[in-house]
């Protein structure tokens, strides 16, 4: 492969370097709990061979000297399952580590052409680690490692001795052990049928050329020839439409069109993941002809017809994007034809009601298809939350183990949505909540069995989606607030006065974790302590446009509910068009309840509670606009709209004027993400921009 070959599939390592490392974290994490899982450690071993493997295609040598050594300690390991204990685990963390420190070296073009002083002690730690397993272990992983030894040798042994001859010793001594340990090999002359078609021939070559492969890597030609067999079998086994089976068939594909164009070794690792690759699908071949019904009734063949194979194409994020913006300016014209049609309606009178008629219903047809056009590219955007959640795991592991706590981190809902923009700012949320409540919340072991608990603490994080927006529920089972602590820390520090604290409610005091500086830790670690982090979560959560609620209840735990706007790229919204002086703002119209005209008489003032409105029979909390914006207090009474939160509590806002009602697209505009309560600007149909209100902002001034 040339140079320029070899480049062009850099950015793909880069790629799947970085998604590879996450994987591998959270694949550590749970071998952990579960060290006998030997799939677990095969899936392992197999990330850490393909990093080394790509590492020295590209010549990356700190990487694959690492991964290389690494892979040796997965090699005996996952033969041994019985080794792996809390030295291993973390050895294959710090490995793991190492790994990324070095692949971020290279990200950042800082790469040295020398090991490290940290990865010469890794490694001369592992060799240690590795050596003490070859005392009092069985003969079997020795040779296996012998053998593998000695094909390496097979170059430079040429013309030396005999290597054929040494190389069939070798063959038939791992034949030997292959046959003693019940390693199962493929039956070459197995008949296979898929959709009708016989794949006998081709399974044959397949089976043999990975029978080959077990014991030395296959040649240049040989590997070729396998990849194009083995391309053209799956294509025939995809097109039967076996459900079972679909993901190892994509998965299948996906691998043949990395390996294939990547000049590494095809060796016995390569080998038994296409053996396992094929074993699951050989499980649905069909004899000859045959229809096999499932269990709908419904056969193989039948399903086939009308099954449709997935494809995907990797686009870049800027493209899609630039898309989304264009997409944008499409919505936004739509509602200029909106507001010349209802201009021409009010100038016409009643003439050309007929074609005023044709144009106002072919905007409407204009303005829907725009959207479903908008909500289509939302979704290719839109990824997994496991994205974020899966790097926690590790992260967990860590800190308690630095704090001398047994703590289980349990994640449900995964498969929950938010747009790939958002990611870093979800996950630097969550970080700063699961962290608090390892320090803070979850007690020592002692002490939570001195309380009837179980020693090990558990902290949940559910993911859900409701309407346009991401619910993320961090709970823990620790200690919880101590409002008492927390009042006397307030006072303490400068934050409130005895006299204000005595009229606040236990939700105002328990939010006060929020507040900057504040922090009930006895001392500052490296963890928490500062006040900080809670602080950041709540500024970092409203500028997004999202909402917090904390509940506590000493001694069972916290709940932390994060509610997060699916995207902040193009978010389209109906908006309640008001008046505040001489500009313009949008409510989102799902937020309003009902639009009121009240009079003097009806405002009541309590003290340090502010002003509300007789509403319903009831009393809610009054927001004046025109003095959160600055703008000049006009008269007591006026017009209000009601607004209910996401938290289904409701306030009044009062404003000068309601306009009129439109879709508006939010963008971020310059310097707006730092005043408080707006989202962004919109562009309104007359061509004016008003600013669209973060409605949960203004209900956290009414708490």
């Amino acid at each position: 492969m040339s140079d320029n070959d070899i480049e062009q599939f850099l950015h793909v390592f880069l790629q799947e370097s970085h998604d590879r490392f996450e994987i591998l974290n959270q694949e550590l994490v749970e071998l952990e709990e579960n060290p006998r899982d030997e799939e677990r450690l095969y899936s392992i071993l197999r990330h850490v061979h393909s990093l080394k493997g790509s590492a020295g295609m590209f010549g990356f040598d700190n990487l694959k000297q690492v991964a290389h050594r690494l892979e040796d300690l997965m090699a005996v390991v996952h033969k041994s399952p019985d080794l792996v204990d809390r030295d291993v685990m973390d050895a294959l963390f710090e490995g793991c580590d190492l790994l990324q420190a070095s692949f971020k070296r290279i990200i950042d073009n800082e790469e040295t052409s020398s090991l490290t002083l940290r990865e010469k002690s890794y490694l001369d730690h592992l060799d240690k680690v590795i050596n003490s397993f070859s005392q009092g272990t069985s003969l079997e992983p020795l040779v296996y490692e012998l053998l593998t030894a000695v094909d390496e040798l097979f170059p430079s042994l040429e013309g030396i001795i005999d290597v054929a001859g040494l190389a069939e010793c070798c063959k038939k001594v791992r034949s030997v052990l292959d046959a003693s340990s019940g390693q199962d090999q493929l039956k070459a002359d197995k008949q296979v049928y898929f959709a009708e078609t016989d794949l006998t021939s081709q399974y044959g070559t397949i089976a043999a050329l990975l029978a080959k492969a077990q014991n030395s890597p296959l040649e240049d030609d040989e590997a070729k020839a396998f990849f194009k067999v083995f391309a053209g079998f799956i294509e025939v086994v995809s097109k039967a439409g076996i459900e079972e089976i679909a993901e190892v068939i994509q998965d299948a594909k996906d691998s043949v069109e990395v390996f294939a164009d990547l000049d590494l070794d095809f060796d016995s690792l390569q080998s038994e993941y296409y053996k396992d690759t094929l074993k699951s699908i050989l499980a649905y071949a069909q004899t000859p002809k045959e229809e096999v019904a499932d269990a709908s009734g419904q056969s193989r063949v039948k399903r086939a017809e009308s099954a449709v194979v997935k494809k995907t194409v990797r686009i870049e994020e800027a493209k899609i994007d630039h898309f989304l913006e264009n997409v944008g300016e499409m919505i936004i014209l739509g509602e200029v034809f909106n507001n010349l049609q209802k201009q021409y309606a009010k100038i016409s009178g009643t003439k050309y009601q007929e074609l005023l008629r044709e144009f106002k219903g072919a905007s409407a047809d204009f303005a829907k298809q725009v959207f479903h056009l908008q909500a289509s590219l939302m979704d290719i955007r839109r990824v997994e939350i496991r994205n974020v959640t899966a790097s926690l795991g590790r992260m967990v592991r860590d800190t308690a183990n630095s704090l001398g706590k047994k703590i289980n981190l349990v994640v449900g809902g995964e498969s929950a949505v938010i747009d790939k923009s958002m990611l870093d700012d979800v996950n630097a949320c969550l970080v700063h909540i699961v962290r608090n409540s390892c320090d803070h919340g979850i007690e020592l072991p002692d002490e939570r069995i001195a309380c009837g608990k179980d020693s090990q603490g558990v902290i949940g994080i559910e993911a859900s989606n409701e309407d346009d927006a991401l619910i993320l529920k961090v709970t823990d089972d620790g200690k919880g607030i101590d409002l008492e602590k927390l009042k006397a820390k307030a006072v303490e520090s400068g934050k409130v006065s005895v006299a204000e604290i005595s009229q606040m409610s236990d939700k105002q005091i328990r939010d006060m974790v929020f507040y900057d500086g504040l922090s009930t830790a006895k001392q500052v670690s490296d963890i928490s302590g500062r006040g900080v982090g809670m602080s950041s979560v709540l500024e970092d959560i409203r500028r997004i446009g999202g909402s917090i609620d904390l509940k506590s209840t000493p001694g069972v735990g916290t709940e932390v509910t994060l509610r997060i706007p699916l995207s902040i790229m193009l978010s389209v919204l109906e908006g309640l068009i008001i008046k505040v002086g001489d500009n313009g703002y949008i409510v989102p119209v799902r937020n309003v309840v009902e639009t009121i005209y009240f009079s003097d008489d009806k405002i009541e003032t309590f003290q340090q509670r502010g002003e509300f409105v007789q509403v319903r029979g009831g009393l809610l909390p009054l927001i004046r606009l025109s003095e959160t914006f600055g703008v000049e207090k006009g008269k007591r009474g006026g017009i209000g709209v009601i607004i209910k939160n996401s938290e289904g509590v409701e306030y009044c806002l009062m404003v000068e004027e309601i306009m009129d009602h439109q879709q508006v697209v939010i963008k971020r505009i310059g310097g707006l993400e730092k005043l408080p309560g707006i989202l962004g600007g919109a562009l309104l149909g007359d061509g004016t921009i008003g600013l669209v209100l973060n409605i949960d902002f203004f209900s956290s001034l009414c708490s």
